[in-house]
């Protein structure tokens, strides 16, 4: 699967790559989620569907002609057995001297952060009790990490005692492996998404902001976001404002006139467009003039179109090409094929003129009686002695 983190100092820092764009190839499974090192913002780390957490370098050499990021380092998280945990989510602590992850089969895996990785620091396996770990944060003093799960439970845990959450709330229904929990800036609380479901009527389902106390981990406060699933919800630290992301593909954004900044509030501070009266939409139905009872009667019938096809002035009928051998349709073949008809066309030119010797002679032997001399036969018949002599002329 690849991944495009779209950042100034990457392409400040790879002039060669195109755009702003750096292409990371992490194996060849699913990434689930990824974080920047809050140290060094050059370093961040992946959760991968192959049971990995890979830490990568923005600053180390690209390799092959796609300019491909290589990993720096592999985390494997593995679940009973030894067999392999595919990884939901994973998290820095704020110094980011440890690196957890938490995985599908309900496990948590804490690394410290050193100069090599091999097997984890601190393993829980039954965290979440065979169930998706959907989000983990660290606290502000890197002791302490949420968890939260497809249970519908948020778990405190105490890394100093790994094996017993400090504080285990439930009731937080869950059915998304990708809702998160999350702190507010300075780590005052700690915020989650939760849903009523309803099956029957999707307008009675409720998704619910709910906001704990980080230290006493009490509920201060429950929000009725909208009529859908609660997945992500971020406090903003520069703008002071809460967006939330909705199961119906909405962004939701609480905000506060007094403390927030910018944000929605430029967007709330815009005009709304004025409608025109061209614009407006009246709710009446749209009638035809063809629709109208007393439009339909006077309107008038028209003709049947075997009528007009037979019309020829309606029709504007072409008129008929002349029949026959010539159809060209000009005068001088109507004249050929009506007035002056000649049927000889087919006839052999010597028959033609011995037609014409036959029944009218003035028309051949008169034109040649001053120019051809007068004709002499011979009828005398021959003798002997000449048929011999032809005869013997012929054998030799």
């Amino acid at each position: 699967l690849f991944f495009f983190f779209k950042q100034k100092t990457a392409y400040e820092m790879q002039r060669g790559l195109v755009g702003s764009e750096m292409c990371i190839r992490d194996s060849t499974c699913a990434v689930n989620e990824a974080h920047w090192n809050p140290v060094d913002k050059n370093l961040f780390s992946t959760a991968s569907y192959d049971g990995t957490l890979r830490l990568w370098d923005l600053m180390s050499k690209p390799v092959g002609m796609d300019h491909n990021l290589r990993h720096l380092f592999v985390l494997k998280t593995k679940g009973k057995n030894g067999a392999k945990a595919p990884a939901n989510t994973c998290a820095y602590s704020p110094d980011a001297k440890l690196i957890a992850g938490g995985c599908q089969d309900g496990s948590l895996h804490i690394w410290h952060n050193r100069s090599y990785f091999s097997n984890a620091d601190l393993v829980n396996l039954g965290a979440h009790s065979g169930a998706d770990v959907s989000s983990i944060v660290f606290g502000g003093d890197g002791l302490h990490l949420v968890s939260r799960g497809c249970d519908h439970t948020m778990k405190i845990w105490d890394i100093r005692n790994f094996s017993t959450p400090v504080k285990n709330i439930e009731g937080l229904t869950n059915d998304y492996s990708r809702t998160q929990v999350s702190f507010s800036p300075e780590y005052k609380y700690i915020l989650t998404g939760m849903t009523t479901p309803n099956p029957m009527d999707k307008e009675k389902t409720v998704g619910k902001l709910m906001i704990y106390d980080a230290n006493s981990y009490e509920l201060a406060a429950k929000i009725n976001v909208c009529h859908a699933p609660v997945y992500r919800a971020v406090w903003q630290e520069t703008i002071n404002q809460i967006l939330i992301g909705c199961g119906d593909g909405a962004t939701r954004v609480l905000y506060d006139p007094t403390i927030s900044n910018k944000g929605v509030m430029q967007c709330l501070s815009k005009k709304a467009k004025t409608n025109f009266e061209d614009h407006i939409e009246y709710e009446r139905p749209v009638v035809t003039i063809y629709t109208v009872d007393q439009i339909k009667k006077n309107k008038p019938k028209p003709k049947r179109d075997d009528e007009i096809r037979d019309d020829a002035k309606l029709s504007q009928k072409p008129q008929e090409a002349l029949k026959g051998r010539l159809v060209s349709g000009s005068l001088t073949s109507f004249i050929m094929t009506q007035i002056h008809k000649l049927h000889d066309r087919d006839l052999d030119p010597r028959e033609a003129l011995l037609k014409y010797e036959k029944n009218e002679p003035e028309w051949v032997t008169p034109a040649y009686a001053k120019t051809q001399p007068t004709p002499i036969f011979d009828n005398s018949e021959p003798t002997r002695e000449e048929v011999k002599s032809v005869s013997y002329t012929h054998l030799r």
